[in-house]
């Protein structure tokens, strides 16, 4: 889920306003100070909680630091590059690329290219996947397109049929095979696989807590005709309870 887009919301600020001035216009005259909002802590332990990933890709450098100081899980930014190899505000400083390195998420590497912006060419490409690699290490790399609003495409690659140019531009910068296949695909499927993990456990928990909540009053009742005794109630393993069929919920 992405925190902020194309403007600063309830939740925090982004790096990069629509004509690609650093920061949001409110930022910049000081109405409004940069970074998350105490909305956006609640939504990012609330979105931790459920076991959704966060993208950090339209967020200024203040949120992006308050994100991954407070989350649980991984985050990622997933469509970027090196701020140290060009002073684009969408890319990523020193700071942040480790900062979400160490929550165990990724940083997508984007070839895009327009007005002079964004990364030249395959070469290019091969410089900032190095400079990342560096800082975050190959494991935390990937390959972000944002091929649904892309506005232009850096020399030599012209969408995802041509994947095979991006491993042979990695390959000649020295990466392993091993790490190409991770920047290309391993790194992604393994951090969103545990996603995937932790959002099916999330899923779990919530229905325990409403079978607690649903059984509650119904155990007490149970156990004031029972004499006060307490009736055996197993929902970590889902089993029904057993009052008679007046208090099992009727399908209507």
């Amino acid at each position: 889920m992405g925190l902020v887009h194309f403007s600063d919301n309830a939740l925090g600020t982004i790096s990069m306003s629509w004509n690609r001035r650093p920061s949001s216009p409110a930022v910049r005259s000081g109405r409004r100070g940069p970074g998350l909002t105490t909305r956006g802590v609640e939504v990012v332990a609330e979105l931790n909680a459920r076991g959704m990933l966060i993208d950090l890709a339209y967020a200024d450098r203040a949120t992006t630091l308050a994100v991954c100081e407070r989350t649980t899980m991984p985050v990622i930014s997933s469509h970027t590059g090196a701020r140290a190899l060009q002073d684009f505000p969408h890319y990523l400083d020193d700071d942040e690329i480790r900062a979400i390195a160490d929550t165990g998420g990724l940083v997508g590497l984007w070839p895009f290219r327009s007005r002079g912006q964004g990364i030249a060419d395959l070469d290019d490409f091969a410089r900032h996947a190095d400079h990342l690699a560096r800082i975050a290490g190959p494991a935390q790399v990937c390959v972000g397109t944002d091929m649904n609003g892309v506005p232009g495409l850096m020399a030599g690659y012209r969408g995802e049929p041509d994947f095979p140019v991006l491993t042979a531009a990695l390959r000649r910068a020295g990466f392993s095979h091993a790490e190409v296949a991770g920047i290309i695909s391993g790194n992604m499927t393994r951090v969103v696989s545990r996603a995937a993990a932790d959002c099916m456990m999330a899923s779990v928990r919530r229905l325990q807590d409403g079978l607690a909540a649903w059984a509650a009053p119904r155990t007490a009742a149970a156990s004031l005709l029972h004499g006060g005794k307490q009736l055996p109630v197993q929902l970590a393993h889902f089993e029904p309870l057993r009052l008679g069929q007046a208090d099992r919920p009727r399908r209507t």
